[in-house]
């Protein structure tokens, strides 16, 4: 699945700070999944590019003919999935969803996956896995890893 500059930003601001022990390793991992590589974030804060910075209502703006260089094509695991998918239903059905997360929203919760970026065609020509399905409540869903066993692998910024 694809994810443009602005879901990047907001998945973190969407994941739970407390939970259950398989919501924070989930979270935890796809935190980690969406953060921007130091390469990144070189290129997001050139202000002959991408220029990201911080507005004075606490938000983050940036050039938009550059955004598209920062979507980034992420394989979610069901368990990464269905989290997003349960905190992106609650915030809808409490009537708090930010206006911003509308494509988030139709991709995760919808599976509508032609709220893609313009990209689609460049990052699946370079082999590029995306999310054939959407994912739905009726399915019987087992976790994609052992959680207990990932937090004990070396991640690759620990090497």
């Amino acid at each position: 699945m694809i994810f443009t500059l602005l879901e990047r930003l907001m998945i973190p601001g969407f994941l739970p700070r407390e939970g259950s022990y398989l919501d924070m390793n989930t979270a935890d991992n796809l935190l980690k999944a969406v953060r921007f590589d130091p390469d990144e974030m070189e290129r997001a804060r050139d202000p002959e590019g991408l220029n990201l910075r911080q507005n004075d209502r606490g938000g983050m703006d940036w050039e938009n003919e550059f955004a598209e260089d920062f979507s980034m094509v992420l394989d979610l695991s069901m368990d990464q999935a269905n989290l997003l998918k349960k905190l992106l239903v609650k915030l809808n059905d409490e009537e708090k969803l930010p206006r911003d997360a509308l494509s988030l929203y139709q991709k995760i919760v919808e599976g509508d996956l032609s709220v893609q970026s313009k990209k689609l065609p460049e990052l699946v020509s370079e082999g590029k896995q995306l999310m054939k399905e959407p994912y739905t409540e009726d399915e019987t869903l087992e976790p994609a890893d052992n959680p207990a066993k990932s937090i004990f692998q070396k991640q690759p910024e620990d090497e």
